[in-house]
């Protein structure tokens, strides 16, 4: 990027800015010396842990499934009450998402790989909301109701996303 940038520069006959002073940055130890450089840990769950994550949180993900299949207005394509179907769900749940994260994080505590706290819950995070959607296209699917589910899940992005732009305009 830096070649091109003084290609271009060189291109247009135009004498070089001066360029700023580049400070390198690193971890460093209790004495100061920096740290070498290590890999970032991995921002999803790594496939050994995958299947047993999964079978965490399954009982959440069908509580989740069934609380939304019985909603009276499941399958609807009003933002606002397709919203409240997946707030819905997500109260009726809360308290076996609350129990797959605590054993999620007992999972992940002593994995190294994942890096700190704040990382592993990341992680945690990331593979409960991807992995559950996966599950809930699948379950959908398996009912016969792939439309309405994702008639329902539609209305609701763009509900949420007509909100964050009111927001914006403020």
């Amino acid at each position: 990027m830096i070649f091109v940038s003084f290609l271009l520069l060189t291109a247009a006959e135009a004498a070089p800015a001066v360029m700023p002073e580049i400070k390198l940055d690193c971890r460093r130890d209790s004495v100061g010396n920096c740290l070498p450089v290590e890999l970032s840990p991995p921002a999803e769950l790594l496939r050994e842990q995958h299947d047993y994550a999964a079978a965490i949180y399954r009982p959440y993900w069908v509580c989740y499934w069934k609380a939304l299949n019985i909603h009276e207005d499941f399958g609807t394509s009003d933002g606002e009450r397709a919203t409240q179907i997946f707030v819905s769900a997500f109260n009726i749940c809360a308290s076996l998402r609350a129990s797959a994260d605590g054993e999620m994080d007992a999972l992940l505590r002593p994995l190294t790989i994942y890096g700190d706290k704040a990382r592993k819950h990341f992680v945690r995070d990331d593979f409960r909301s991807s992995a559950g959607a996966r599950f809930l296209v699948q379950a959908a699917q398996a009912a016969g109701q792939r439309d309405a589910y994702t008639r329902t899940r539609e209305a609701t992005h763009q509900f949420v996303l007509r909100r964050v732009e009111n927001v914006r305009k403020q």
